[in-house]
C-alpha cells in the first residue's frame, strides 16, 4: 500500500528521533495529532518524509535494521542521527523499488558531509560495544538453556513471560530459563498455573494490589531502568502518590508518550480486568477505583455488588463473577443496562420454571384419580356383567314358585 514513511524530531526526547509511517500528509494530520496530547513536553517537527509505494514494507524494513537503536521495541523512537535514520530510508526504499517523491527540512547537504569525526567515532564504538555485549549475554543463554528457548517458540505463555522478567533486575530470566530447561513438556495451562505462584508471580507482581502491578507491567514491556525505578518510587511514595501518577511522571522522566500506554477509561479497566481470576481476590477499593473510571459508584453487601450512576442504581446484587464477566469484555453504562434486562428475564423464567414445578404433583394427583375413577366404572360394569346369569335364574325361581303357589289355590 502506497504511503509516506516520516522521521520527526523533539527536543524534548533528548536526541532520539521518531520513524513512523501514514496514509496522510506528515506535516499535517500525523503532526498535529501527536502535539495535541498534553503529554508530550515540546512540539514534534517533521525533518524528512518520502513516499512510496509500499510504506508497510519499508517501514517494518527500516525498524529493522535500527532495532539495534531502539531503547522500546513497542515504541517508534530510535536513537540515531536524525541523517543516519534518512540515509537509511533513503537506501531501504531503493533497494525495494525506489521513492516517488521525497521532502527535506533540515539542509540535505549533510547527506553528502562528512560524518566521521571523533565524536561520531566514539559513539558508534560504544554502541556496538552495547549491542555486541546484549548479543554475546544471549548467546550464553542460549547454550546454557537450549531447551527452554525451544520451548519458548511453541509456547506463547512462556514468550509472554520471558518478555517480561527479562527487565526485571537480578536472576529472573536465568531462573525462568532453568525452569523451562527441567520441564520442557510443560503445557501452557499449567505453565500459567506455575508463574501465578510465589516463586515466579514475585518478579512481574511484585505488589499486593492489581492496579500497582498493572503499571509495572507496563513498565517492564518498556524496560529495567523505569520498572527499576517505578517498584522503587512507589515502594517509597504508596498510597500518598498513586500508580498512575509515578508511571505518567516516568514517561515524561524517560522521554515516552503518556497517551501511548492504556492507563484510564474503559481499554484500561478491560485490560487490568483480563489479568483477574476472580473479584473474591480483589478488595472492594479497587474494584471501586476501575469502576470510577468508567464513571461509576459500587458498594456491596451480602446481596452482591450495587452499581450506581451520577445517583441512579444501574444494577443491585450484581454477583462477582457477572461484573468481571462484564469488566473484561468492555465495562459500560449501556452494558449493565443489557445485563440488567438479561438477568431480569431470567429470573422470571426460573420464576416460572418452578411455578410449573410446584404445579406439576397437583396435576398428578389429578391424573391418579381419573385413573381410579375409570377402573372404580370399569369394576362395577364387571360386577353387573358377572352377577346377570344369577339374577335371572333367580328371577325364574321367584316366578316359577309363584305360579305353583297360585295354582294349588
Amino acid at each position: 500500500m502506497a504511503g509516506f514513511v516520516y522521521v520527526m524530531s523533539n527536543p524534548g526526547f533528548d536526541g532520539r528521533v521518531k520513524i513512523g509511517k501514514t496514509i496522510k500528509d506528515p506535516t499535517t494530520d500525523r503532526v498535529q495529532k501527536l502535539n495535541s496530547t498534553t503529554s508530550v513536553p515540546e512540539p514534534f517537527k517533521v525533518e524528512y518524509y518520502c513516499y512510496v509505494d509500499d510504506f508497510d514494507q519499508l517501514e517494518s524494513t527500516v525498524h529493522r535494521l535500527l532495532q539495534h537503536a531502539r531503547p522500546n521495541r513497542n515504541r517508534e523512537f530510535f536513537s540515531v542521527d536524525l541523517v543516519d535514520a534518512v540515509r537509511t530510508i533513503q537506501e531501504t526504499a531503493n533497494e525495494l523499488g525506489g521513492i516517488k517523491f521525497e521532502e527535506f527540512y533540515f539542509d540535505p547537504a549533510l547527506l553528502i558531509a562528512d560524518l566521521d569525526t571523533e565524536t561520531n567515532i566514539q559513539e558508534s564504538a560504544e554502541f556496538k560495544k552495547d549491542n555486541f555485549e546484549r548479543t554475546t549475554n544471549i548467546d550464553d543463554l542460549i547454550t546454557s538453556f537450549p531447551n527452554a528457548f525451544r520451548v519458548i517458540e511453541y509456547n506463547s505463555t512462556a514468550k509472554n513471560y520471558l518478555d517480561q522478567v527479562a527487565n526485571v533486575p537480578g536472576k529472573a530470566t536465568e531462573e525462568f530459563l532453568a525452569f523451562l530447561e527441567k520441564e520442557p513438556n510443560v503445557s501452557e495451562y499449567h505453565l500459567r498455573a506455575i508463574l501465578n505462584e510465589p516463586t515466579f508471580a514475585r518478579h512481574i507482581k511484585p505488589f499486593n494490589d492489581i492496579i500497582s502491578n498493572y503499571f509495572f507491567g507496563l513498565c517492564l514491556k518498556i524496560g529495567p531502568q523505569i520498572s527499576l525505578d517505578f517498584k522503587t518510587d512507589l515502594e517509597l511514595l504508596q498510597p500518598t502518590i498513586t500508580p498512575k501518577k509515578i508511571f505518567t511522571n516516568l514517561c515524561l522522566k524517560h522521554n515516552l508518550l503518556v497517551d501511548e500506554f492504556d492507563i484510564e477509561g474503559a481499554v484500561f479497566v478491560q485490560k487490568v480486568a483480563s489479568n483477574i481470576s476472580s473479584l473474591t481476590y480483589v478488595s472492594l477499593k479497587e474494584v471501586q477505583y476501575l469502576c470510577a473510571e468508567l464513571g461509576l459508584t459500587i458498594y456491596d453487601n451480602y446481596l452482591g455488588y450495587h452499581i450506581y450512576a451520577d445517583g441512579k442504581s444501574l444494577y443491585n446484587g450484581i454477583s462477582g463473577n457477572i461484573l468481571l464477566k462484564l469488566m473484561q469484555e468492555g465495562l459500560s453504562v449501556k452494558v449493565l443496562v443489557a445485563a440488567k434486562e438479561r438477568q431480569e428475564q431470567k429470573n422470571i423464567a426460573a420464576k416460572e420454571r418452578q411455578e410449573q414445578k410446584n404445579m406439576a404433583p397437583s396435576i398428578r394427583d389429578l391424573s391418579v384419580l381419573e385413573q381410579k375413577g375409570r377402573a372404580s366404572i370399569q369394576h362395577n360394569d364387571n360386577l353387573q356383567t358377572s352377577n346377570k346369569p344369577k339374577i335371572i335364574f333367580i328371577s325364574v325361581f321367584i316366578i316359577g314358585l309363584l305360579y305353583l303357589l297360585l295354582k294349588v289355590t
